[in-house]
């Protein structure tokens, strides 16, 4: 089973085709965005989708047959849900994120999972070919310096909560 983490906001300010919608109506966007990969994964079972958006939207709670939708609400971000759902995965093996972030990409890369931009994400939907491989970039369009920023630096620190004693360091 191929599994695939969705930057939403990523791809809707990536995709031609729904950046041109985001100006008048950001909601109609996202809708059509989920309409076109439910059209997708009815073509494609098999693959399991994490729809993955900062904020809410009304109308989003329910998943939708293999979407799982994922939403930030307040006290929350979607790259924080996106390193969730990945450290919470069964198996890393034919999982792909889709994302121009770079801080996600680089997270996602500790767990072998292979990058997908956005605009190869747009066309692979967009084709709806049942035969159609994925083309996995190499080297993504880097939406974001490639140096850690503070946000970073107190994850980071958040994942170690007890400091160790120099006494527990000797034993």
């Amino acid at each position: 089973m191929k599994i695939f983490i969705l930057d939403i906001y990523n791809i809707l300010y990536k995709c031609k085709e729904f950046r041109k919608l985001i100006n008048k109506s950001f909601e109609n966007t996202v809708f059509s965005l989920l309409q076109a990969i439910q059209s997708y994964s009815s073509i494609h079972s098999r693959f399991k989708f994490y729809f993955v958006i900062d904020g809410f939207i009304n109308g989003l709670e329910s998943n939708y047959n293999n979407i799982i939708i994922k939403q930030s609400h307040k006290n929350n971000s979607a790259d924080n849900l996106i390193r969730k759902i990945i450290t919470g995965l069964d198996t890393y093996a034919e999982t792909y994120i889709v994302t121009n972030d770079i801080e996600i990409i680089n997270f996602a890369k500790l767990y072998t999972i292979k990058n997908i931009t956005p605009q190869e994400f747009c066309k692979m939907i967009a084709s709806n070919n049942k035969n159609k491989d994925i083309n996995i970039q190499n080297k993504p369009e880097i939406d974001k310096p490639q140096h850690i920023n503070s946000r970073e630096v107190e994850f980071y620190k958040n994942l170690f909560d007890n400091p160790l004693d120099n006494d527990e360091l000797i034993k």
